[in-house]
């Protein structure tokens, strides 16, 4: 027993320290790769909700075709698209026109659809919030020559603007 006692080689001393070696590399690779893993996602997660908040100074607004059918969208990036809620549009309409007016942020938007039974004018300031101007039985034609805005009605009534805020009746309906 005593030459037991007396033995210094130390063997299960290195088993012990092999052992909290090996437990600690594998617990920095496990560290590591968790890192790797959250610091990824939540980076894609970030750029999700950048796009989904307004985070950047400009908001942009294109017509494009979804499932056969010509909507509004809006972009805070350029790359991630929205289709806003607007009041009356729907799975029967289809964007007919879509023209801004103004720089960055006094930038208005103006979109004419029809649906089943008539046509519409809407006006948005931030692209996602639309409200009605003019609604026509038929159809409603909009143009755009330098900074002004041209508006024709089936029933004759012809409208001009250059801010997309203030119109001015150009012509009455036709009797």
């Amino acid at each position: 027993m005593i030459k037991l006692l007396r033995n210094k080689v130390g063997e299960g001393y290195i088993k012990i320290a092999i052992a909290v070696v090996i437990a600690v590399v594998i617990g920095a690779i496990i560290v590591a790769g968790c890192y790797l893993i959250f610091t990824n996602n939540l980076d894609k997660t970030e750029d999700q909700l950048d796009s989904m908040v307004n985070m950047g100074s400009s908001i942009s607004v294109r017509r494009q075709t979804v499932n056969g059918v010509s909507v509004p969208q809006y972009s805070y990036d350029g790359e991630t698209w929205q289709t806003p809620t607007v009041a009356g549009f729907d799975e029967n309409s289809t964007v007919t026109n879509l023209i801004d007016i103004g720089v960055d942020d006094s930038k208005v938007w103006l979109m004419t659809f029809r649906n089943s039974s008539s046509s519409y004018l809407y006006r948005s300031f931030d692209g996602i919030n639309w409200y009605p101007l003019l609604s026509d039985n038929n159809t409603i034609t909009m143009s755009k020559s330098g900074s002004t805005i041209y508006v024709n009605c089936y029933d004759g009534r012809a409208y001009q603007s250059t801010d997309g805020i203030n119109f001015i009746l150009t012509n009455t309906k036709a009797y």
